[in-house]
């Protein structure tokens, strides 16, 4: 390099003269702040004051722990090396550990964040039962964990009963899991699928488009149905909604859609044996009257039918399920084998 480049370079000493006379960058008003719990200043929030957004966000988070990993260990054992498997905790476990979390928060927060987390807990609950089958269950117990760990001196603000006395966070939590359950039953949300009689006239596949918004209809009616009666049997939900339920899906016997049919078979299939008890035989004998009545109709696919008449011969039977084939052949065979054995014996 000749000298006359060399001099209309910068020395060292101009450059660092230079970055000594940038001016520093300074804080805007809005600028983002990391909102981490955890303490207090700059980027923590305070736990007393946290906004519905965080209520939410750590709701979420608690939630998300029961995994499908925790729930079903062998899918994941088996994609693991043996070497570096660890035997996970329990699901049921898993459950207490991250419902004891909502409930040690909710027992500690507020007037103000006790409502909003409970709004927000059974919304959370309620929409992850319906909408995912797997891990229904899980769900349906950590509403019935929360029952039974809010504290009933928790006083929520501005909630009162019809008699004007101050309602308990527990039975408001139960307010809100039946008000949501309400909701889709006043909807069209039962009614997923095509009716019996357009069923019959339908020659055409249905369109991709249709077809999945069918299927997610179908799996949370079916959730609905299974949410409704594993609150039932817990002592969580009364009867009254159930048998609003079951009304709901025999109010159309002459021309009823697939899911309505599909949801009355579940839902009695299930929780039939319970319900048909002597306090309420008398409401029994009603619908059943109206199941008798479905069968009869002329535009029911062989499908559909035959779900209709299984649910009459189930109560027939008094709520036994029909031998399978191969418990038949096992029954007779043991029939022949001890007649055998008695024959040489005799």
């Amino acid at each position: 390099m000749d000298d006359a480049h060399k001099s209309s370079l910068p020395s060292q000493k101009d450059q660092g003269s230079g970055l000594d006379n940038v001016v520093p960058l300074q804080k805007t008003a809005n600028r983002w702040v990391s909102t981490g719990l955890g303490g207090t200043g700059e980027g923590k929030l305070e736990i007393n004051s946290r906004s519905p957004e965080m209520v939410e966000r750590e709701i979420t988070a608690v939630l998300n722990k029961l995994t499908r990993d925790i729930i079903y260990p062998e899918a994941l054992r088996k994609a693991v090396k043996p070497s570096r498997w660890v035997e996970p905790i329990s699901s049921n476990e898993k459950r207490q550990l991250s419902t004891a979390e909502i409930i040690a928060s909710v027992n500690k927060s507020d007037n103000d964040e006790g409502n909003q987390a409970l709004v927000y807990v059974a919304r959370s609950l309620y929409e992850r039962a319906i909408d995912d089958p797997d891990r229904a269950l899980i769900y349906t117990q950590c509403c019935w964990d929360m029952l039974q760990g809010i504290s009933e001196k928790m006083k929520l603000k501005g909630i009162s009963t019809p008699e004007g006395k101050p309602i308990s966070g527990r039975q408001f939590f139960q307010q809100l899991l039946l008000e949501h359950v309400q909701r889709a039953l006043d909807g069209n949300s039962l009614s997923w699928g095509s009716t019996v009689a357009s069923m019959r006239d339908q020659n055409e596949e249905e369109p991709l488009e249709e077809y999945y918004k069918t299927q997610t209809s179908k799996r949370r009616v079916l959730g609905l149905v299974s949410f409704v009666g594993d609150l039932y049997v817990r002592g969580a939900f009364p009867a009254r909604i159930v048998f609003e339920l079951l009304k709901r899906l025999l109010r159309n016997v002459e021309n009823p859609t697939e899911g309505e049919i599909e949801g009355l078979y579940k839902l009695l299939k299930e929780r039939g044996r319970g319900l048909d008890v002597p306090e309420y035989r008398g409401r029994m004998d009603i619908y059943f009257k109206r199941i008798s009545e479905l069968s009869e109709n002329s535009n029911l696919s062989p499908r559909l039918r035959h779900l209709v008449q299984d649910l009459v011969e189930l109560r027939v039977r008094g709520w036994h399920r029909r031998p399978s084939k191969a418990e038949g052949i096992r029954s007779h065979s043991w029939f022949f084998v001890v007649s055998l054995y008695d024959r040489i014996m005799g």
